[in-house]
């Protein structure tokens, strides 16, 4: 297999502990090559490695933090607070309100591109609901 050279590349059902492994195969090959252990490599191999290691590492995260906003939405319909929430995401209220709201715009905008998908005009209306009705982060 070519290894990945963008985030596209890598294959959206692959496992996230393969993930890792990839990483970690091609980075440690970088830090083996720095620190002069095992056979030094090209220039070639170098980029090779390290834009593998890129276009995984940013395709993992992209694959972690995909359903966050879902996340919060279920959190806080369920009775979390805005600030339970804020700091489960290492986010302040305000940065979780508008991520929320840009998500929900997305969803929306998704839904009227494709027909279908994101979230439904209802739906919608109570994720915005929550965030209005958030006053200082009580429930």
């Amino acid at each position: 297999m070519t290894p990945p050279r963008r985030p596209v590349d890598v294959p959206t059902l692959a496992a996230l502990a393969d993930l890792i492994a990839t990483i970690d195969r091609h980075r440690g090959a970088l830090v083996n090559h720095r620190v002069g252990i095992g056979d030094p490599l090209g220039a070639e191999q170098v980029v090779t490695h390290a834009l593998a290691d890129l276009a995984v590492s940013h395709a993992l995260a992209d694959r972690l933090l995909w359903h966050r906003w879902l996340t919060v939405v279920e959190a806080l319909t369920a009775g979390a607070t805005f600030a339970e929430v804020a700091v489960a995401c290492g986010l302040d209220i305000d940065e979780v309100q508008a991520g929320l709201r840009a998500w929900t715009d997305g969803q929306e905008r998704s839904r009227a591109h494709y027909g279908s998908g994101g979230l439904s005009p209802a739906e919608a209306d109570e994720v915005r609901a929550l965030i209005n009705g958030s006053g200082d982060g009580d429930r």
